[in-house]
């Protein structure tokens, strides 16, 4: 039985072996000819031929034409105070987050240390 196991391990590991090997000459057969060329068929490789193109809907006679080109309209005014997005944060809104961080967090001096520990030290 132990027999057996020996050699369905050499076995699996000739075939691991074998695979690699297999994957080995493939890569070395598309680096020396291209990946398009012609040549890999006769080695039982697909060449690479490029993308397929997205197919269109072909017109039926029935299908009713879109109207002609539209013309773009005219924007309404524009407000005096456009409101404010995510990416247009209001300067009112930076300084109550900054107030509320302070308070959180306690003055900062401008070299980024907090000033109460500052003041610990000495």
């Amino acid at each position: 039985m132990a027999e057996k196991q020996g050699l369905s391990r050499q076995l699996k590991t000739v075939f691991t072996e074998s695979d690699r090997l297999a994957n080995v000459v493939r890569e070395a057969l598309k680096a020396h000819y291209g990946i398009r060329a012609e040549k890999l068929v006769e080695f039982g490789m697909q060449p690479f031929r490029g993308r397929k193109l997205a197919k269109t809907a072909p017109e039926t006679p029935g299908t009713p034409q879109p109207p002609g080109p539209v013309t773009p309209q005219a924007p309404g005014p524009t407000p005096a105070h456009p409101t404010p997005t995510l990416a247009q944060p209001t300067a009112r809104g930076f300084v109550e987050r900054s107030q509320k961080l302070r308070t959180t967090i306690g003055p900062i001096t401008p070299d980024g240390t907090d000033r109460r520990s500052v003041e610990s030290m000495w």
